[in-house]
């Protein structure tokens, strides 16, 4: 089988910092992947630009494929177009006729939500082109129906990740001791939260350091690492505890599985926010792969993410109370926390490995049997 692997989200070489978005990480690891399959040939198709840049390179690269992607299915003999998100897949409508091979696009959540009046209207037709949108989340299925697309046209197949990315992560007193070479200063033995993201609203740190970290026991420090436009917000509630909370900003991926290896518990407090959604949450796979056990928001994506109880669990987003309370008894019992984060471990070794994950998918491709289902008129 030969497969064109369209991808404007793929990380440029070289690129190994935390800044690579999740989309970008899961993009370039499902490439590495299908390469292992033997009976498959994946011709990439790829953008390679910093996420700070995407913007005006995708559009470029957008428009090169209009002239390019029909010749290179024709050319390259290839049996499936794999888009890796709707943004990408959104030049199909026009494409359409000259493509007589299976379509299928990666919907990631945001891509498909994105709120621009003029691609919420046409993100209808890219839906009606393609033969088959996979998505990591059934919260992401629902968005796209929620925009045209037919039920019978969607899937869920979560997102994988590659288990020998954090191979050799330090044990927990030793990951602590790289940490505090790196600025992080708590005593040894204090309790650590971490949370990881671009620091935008609906991750919910501002409401996490306004509403329930004040809260918590009183030795209980506090990672938080990334950065975004909610920098001020997210600074000024941290300003009351700063000899609690280390917020190193962007770190390299050397030191990212030592980050996770060292907390407790991993913390994701989303928030519910208009037009923007989590799609899945892939550091909720990344800190359980180092042992961490995971709190989250009980919302959108993060729900096909975290298997609970064996990752971790799930509380109501935006409930306070109920976040301190839970907080403070997993606190108290450190011991259970890391017989927990064991736990986790095992569970995505044995379900998110990208062979498994991507058995799915082919398991789905075969399905789409002769030329692509949808027309020109349907589009």
């Amino acid at each position: 089988m030969r497969i064109l692997f369209v991808s404007h989200i793929h990380p440029p070489e070289g690129d190994i910092t935390q800044s690579v978005g999740g989309m970008q990480r899961v993009s370039g690891e499902l490439l590495c992947a299908l390469h292992q399959e033997a009976d498959l040939e994946v011709i990439p198709l790829l953008l390679q630009v910093p996420w700070s840049r995407i913007g005006p390179a995708t559009a470029r690269f957008l428009a090169r494929l209009l002239w390019t992607l029909p010749g290179l299915v024709k050319g390259q003999r290839a049996d499936l177009v794999l888009f890796t998100s709707m943004v990408t897949a959104s030049i199909l409508p026009l494409l359409r006729p000259r493509i007589p091979v299976p379509c299928v696009a990666i919907a990631h959540g945001l891509d498909v939500t994105m709120p621009l009046f003029a691609y919420q209207r046409w993100i209808r037709r890219v839906f009606a082109s393609l033969d088959l949108v996979v998505a990591p989340s059934r919260a992401t299925i629902q968005a796209c129906q929620a925009r045209g697309l037919p039920a019978q046209k969607g899937a869920f197949v979560p997102n994988g990740i590659d288990l020998q990315r954090f191979a050799g992560v330090p044990p927990r007193p030793q990951a602590r001791r790289i940490l505090r070479e790196l600025g992080y200063q708590a005593p040894a033995e204090a309790p650590l939260l971490l949370s990881l993201g671009r620091w935008v609203r609906r991750k919910g740190f501002a409401w996490f350091l306004q509403k329930v970290f004040p809260h918590l026991p009183p030795q209980t420090h506090y990672a938080l690492i990334g950065d975004g436009p909610e920098r001020e917000a997210i600074r000024e509630a941290a300003r009351p505890f700063s000899t609690r909370i280390w917020m190193p900003g962007k770190i390299p991926e050397a030191i990212l599985g030592t980050a996770y290896a060292a907390a407790d518990l991993f913390v994701m407090p989303n928030i519910p926010v208009p037009d923007d959604m989590e799609g899945f949450g892939i550091v909720l796979l990344e800190a359980a792969l180092c042992s961490t056990p995971v709190l989250a928001s009980r919302l959108e994506g993060i729900q096909d993410a975290i298997q609970e109880p064996e990752m971790g669990w799930m509380l109501p987003p935006g409930e306070a109370p109920i976040w301190i309370e839970r907080l403070s008894e997993l606190l108290a019992d450190r011991s259970a926390l890391h017989q927990k984060g064991a736990e986790a471990r095992r569970h995505v070794e044995t379900h998110y490995s990208w062979s498994r994950i991507i058995a799915r998918h082919r398991a789905l491709w075969a399905a789409l049997s002769g030329p692509g289902q949808a027309t020109a008129e349907s589009a």
